[in-house]
């Protein structure tokens, strides 16, 4: 992988997911049609609360995108410069939630880092510098007995 790749969601997916997710607002499917249709188009699975509260959070078509958003599927083989890449990529846009969530789980799953951990970086920690975040992720945190 050289660089950052480009986001992939098909807007076809993006006004599926939606459409079953209004329905499902609008009273015409129940919750569990909307998660299983969800997951038909998407492959991922949605909770409940994440269906019934994304609204305090984002918005439908910020939601349908993440969720239709395809991950990296390289991410096992990532370099320390790729890693730097989808750092960057993040920093020059971090209003993009489809990007942030996409990136970030790559990177928390090829350090070994739990779900979060590159979004309490940059918002908790207040990490601005790529190569900041590469090294707190670089390190081993794991408690040994």
């Amino acid at each position: 992988m050289a660089g950052a790749p480009e986001l992939v969601s098909s807007p076809d997916c993006q006004s599926c997911v939606a459409q079953a997710i209004r329905a499902f607002e609008d009273g015409e499917i129940t919750a569990e049609e909307a998660v299983a249709e969800v997951q038909r188009l998407t492959g991922m699975i949605l909770d409940d609360q994440t269906l019934h509260e994304y609204w305090s959070a984002e918005s439908l078509e910020s939601l349908a995108r993440r969720l239709c958003t395809e991950p990296i599927q390289d991410w096992a083989t990532l370099s320390d410069e790729d890693a730097l890449a989808l750092i960057k990529q993040i920093l020059d846009d971090m209003g993009d939630d489809a990007l942030l969530a996409r990136n970030g789980d790559t990177l928390e799953r090829r350090y070994r880092k739990t779900t979060g951990t590159v979004m309490d970086l940059i918002f908790i920690e207040s990490l601005t510098a790529a190569n900041e975040i590469l090294a707190q992720l670089k390190k081993d945190a794991v408690i040994r007995l």
